[in-house]
């Protein structure tokens, strides 16, 4: 793949860092919705810093918080869908900030999915794996990469779960796994001053895979076999995601 130069942007990409600009199979750079929606969004923004911010808060508040039926969904297909986890919006994210040349990676692991719990209930349990895939978008500004993991969870998605969740100690459960108090990580998130980590869910992570430019092998490593993927996406991924809707509308 090659570095793209689809957007008409007031500075340049930093020099050294072409394979984190690049295009990928799921990093569909080139795809007509996700440089649209990259350039709508930075209308009128005249430097990284700022993009960086305004794509952040795009891919965190306007991708609401689910369960997508399959890990290996581009970019394009996450804007379509309207929402994801931490694999599908990190996708997306480090995508739209490839565009924008703000150098862009993935940190992948293997997490403890029971920081789920609470979204699945009865029978739907039992289908649920054991581990999941997981990942954070890292893009690097101002000499350092920032791990940018508090793009998953929605605005919307934290108010309510500070009216259901314990507020004075470590979450783990309804897709948060973080040893501070909810109102600490949601501050954290919501306020991300272009500069810090943000984190939401790095409690739940059981085995770390390393950072890696693109994600296409290591998914291709750890795909479940063929019957436990249909499971999940005709099962497992609707109950979930049917339930986080609902959640929502307490």
């Amino acid at each position: 793949m090659k570095t793209l130069d689809l957007l008409s942007l007031p500075w340049e990409g930093p020099v050294g860092f072409g394979e984190y600009l690049e295009e990928s199979e799921l990093c569909d750079l080139s795809s007509r919705s996700v440089v649209q929606m990259t350039e709508s969004i930075l209308g009128g923004v005249t430097n990284p810093n700022d993009a960086a911010r305004v794509i952040y808060h795009f891919v965190k508040d306007n991708l609401v918080f689910m369960l997508p039926p399959s890990i290996f969904t581009k970019a394009s297909q996450v804007l379509a869908t309207g929402g994801g986890d931490s694999v599908s919006k990190s996708v997306c994210l480090v995508s739209m900030m490839r565009l924008a040349r703000i150098p862009a990676r993935f940190k992948v692991s293997i997490a403890d999915s029971s920081y789920l719990k609470g979204l699945y209930v009865g029978i739907i349990e039992r289908f649920v794996p054991k581990t999941m895939v997981h990942l954070r978008p890292e893009i690097h500004l101002k000499g350092r990469w920032i791990t940018l993991e508090g793009v998953v969870l929605d605005r919307m998605y934290l108010e309510k779960l500070a009216t259901i969740l314990n507020d004075d100690g470590p979450c783990f459960s309804l897709g948060v796994a973080d040893k501070r108090p909810l109102f600490v990580l949601s501050k954290d998130i919501e306020n991300w001053d272009g500069e810090s980590d943000t984190f939401c869910q790095s409690t739940c992570v059981l085995e770390d895979l390393g950072v890696h430019t693109n994600v296409e092998e290591i998914f291709a490593e750890h795909t479940p076999k063929k019957v436990q993927s249909l499971i999940f996406s005709t099962v497992v991924s609707p109950s979930i995601t049917k339930n986080i809707s609902r959640l929502r509308m307490i």
